[in-house]
């Protein structure tokens, strides 16, 4: 007859054993699964890092500098550019004002019409340029200082009747028929 009871005995003792080892074995994986694991993010680091320089150098590269410092030195100057241009159209509508002003005074504009005949050229769209300004002054007498035409409707010069009445001093300047 068999011994039963040998038979159970040796199972336990082979199913211990066998569980051990299998225990051992998991372990193992285990150990190797988490070296493999760090052996791999250490190379993604690495991976990342040489990247990330990569991209860096290129950056830089693209604009022209070499280092984070002088990039910051050109943000800084651009921040600036916005005071720059607003410093610069000032001085260009200073200096358009003061060419107008110069061109006016040229051709003997009364000082008194100056921003009048600005805002005429203005509405009307024409560029206030020598050229333009000869062509209105042409047909606008009045403007100038030393104008026969500076006669004012209805005034009369210490107590005079005037030459002419206001309907036929306006019909002769400015050719007005009533």
């Amino acid at each position: 007859m068999i011994d039963n009871e040998n038979i159970s005995g040796e199972e336990e003792a082979s199913t211990e054993t066998e569980t051990g080892a299998a225990q051992e074995e998991n372990t193992s994986i285990e150990k190797d699964k988490e070296d493999k694991l760090e052996i791999t993010t250490e190379k993604l680091n690495s991976i990342v890092r040489e990247r990330l320089e990569k991209d860096r150098k290129a950056f830089f590269k693209r604009y022209g500098v070499s280092s984070t410092e002088e990039l910051d030195k050109i943000l800084g100057k651009a921040e600036n550019s916005d005071v720059i241009a607003s410093k610069y159209e000032k001085l260009a509508n200073e200096l358009n004002e003061l060419k107008t002003e110069k061109l006016l005074n040229s051709h003997d504009v009364r000082e008194d019409r100056m921003e009048d005949i600005k805002f005429y050229f203005k509405g009307k769209g024409i560029e206030l340029n020598k050229e333009n300004l000869e062509k209105e002054l042409a047909a606008h007498k009045e403007w100038l200082t030393n104008s026969p035409y500076l006669e004012t409707l209805g005034a009369d010069k210490k107590g005079e009747k005037p030459k002419e009445s206001d309907k036929e001093l306006a019909e002769r300047l400015y050719g007005v028929k009533f």
